[in-house]
């Protein structure tokens, strides 16, 4: 009898060099180029639910740009070799999650400088599926800045030019200590099944429905 002992850390993929060392270096001089234009953000922390402001700073890249096309095209191979691996597995249903990673969305160059970090947090909503992240910086330009999935109970170690992926749901809580010393440079997309218009429009959708069904958490529907 088969005994795969699978485990949620099993669907976390690091893919190695996906980017080479001077494509990193390029997609940093434009985030420093565009410092004008760097936006935080907020989301609720995964345990608590409280909201919570982030420290980084981002922008996102232009499509139809060189740099904008190098991560397409890396983000792509990655989903690939993760998809790969996971059928070798012979546990998943890999198809249906390849059909479902149809959009990659949100190029974000994030810079965390000292004192920056995110908490614990999800990337899901409806019609997400994964989220990737691409390490810019080494290792050794920077003290802390560990991304840590479960509430900081597991880690995962990126050189420059690693990709990391994972799936976007409930279970894939993340966060990136705060940085000590030195900028940490990455870049993130999230991983979705429609058009993100097409999100934004399901999202407004069920949050309107929810605020009309508040005292009925579970619902049936015939």
């Amino acid at each position: 009898m088969k005994n795969p002992q699978i485990l949620l850390s099993d669907l976390i993929h690091i893919k190695k060099g996906v980017l080479t060392s001077n494509e990193c270096d390029e997609i940093i001089a434009e985030r420093e180029d565009r410092n004008n234009e760097q936006v935080t953000e907020q989301c609720n922390n995964a345990i608590t639910g409280v909201l919570t402001q982030s420290t980084f700073q981002q922008v996102s890249l232009i499509p139809n740009t060189k740099n904008f096309d190098i991560v397409h095209k890396a983000c792509q191979e990655t989903i690939d070799e993760w998809t790969d691996t996971l059928k070798k597995k012979d546990s998943f249903g890999v198809n249906s999650l390849k059909e479902s990673l149809n959009f990659s969305h949100m190029y974000r160059l994030m810079r965390y400088d000292v004192g920056g970090w995110i908490h614990p947090h999800i990337d899901w909503t409806h019609g997400v599926v994964g989220s990737l992240t691409i390490a810019l910086s080494n290792s050794s330009d920077f003290e802390g800045g560990e991304f840590k999935f479960f509430n900081g109970n597991y880690s995962v170690n990126m050189e420059k030019g690693d990709a990391l992926i994972f799936p976007a749901n409930s279970f894939f809580v993340h966060e990136v200590t705060e940085v000590t010393k030195g900028s940490r440079y990455s870049v993130n997309s999230f991983l979705t099944s429609i058009p993100l218009n097409n999100i934004d429009e399901i999202n407004n959708y069920v949050n309107e429905v929810l605020d009309l069904e508040q005292e009925n958490p579970i619902r049936y529907e015939k």
